[in-house]
């Protein structure tokens, strides 16, 4: 797909039927970013997405660094769901340092806490989580966007 016409997330149809394991798994990682001191502002929102192959997993948009919504994809499983959440949670705690921050050290952040968080859960490690990383071959690039505050994590080529 050629990345300056990716479609974003805020484009697709609403989910109406999200598994309850998956909105779960959005819950436990709000808990595990919370455990681990990671700040949300209290207001921000998650909508769920019907976008089967998209290209991102789910996208965090910033508008005025105030209003934070996160478009989740619902077919990425509990598994899935959880780890970008992570990520995208980072991004939400950074949207008053986004529209002045790189795209690139945006994501490091993003990905970093993701590692950061994942240490210490009991079913995950770090090692497994470099192993993911280095099968997916990125570090989750954003689309580029006219929107300076869109930031999105990548899906794995195949998904």
């Amino acid at each position: 797909m050629n990345m300056t016409t990716a479609r974003s997330l805020n484009e697709y149809p609403p989910a109406l039927d999200v598994d309850p394991a998956c909105e779960e798994a959005v819950r436990a990682a709000k808990r595990r970013a919370a455990e681990v001191g990671l700040v949300l502002p209290p207001d921000f929102v998650t909508l769920w997405v019907k976008a089967p192959g998209a290209p991102n997993h789910a996208e965090t948009h910033v508008s005025n660094s105030r209003y934070v919504c996160v478009f989740m994809r619902d077919d990425l499983g509990p598994r899935g769901t959880y780890e970008t959440m992570l990520h995208e949670l980072q991004h939400v705690a950074d949207a008053s340092i986004i529209p002045h921050s790189s795209r690139d050290e945006v994501e490091r952040r993003a990905e970093a806490f993701v590692v950061r968080a994942m240490r210490g859960d009991p079913v995950n490690t770090i090692d497994a989580r470099r192993s993911a990383l280095r099968r997916e071959g990125q570090l989750s690039p954003i689309v580029p966007s006219a929107n300076a505050g869109i930031h999105s994590r990548r899906a794995p080529p195949g998904h």
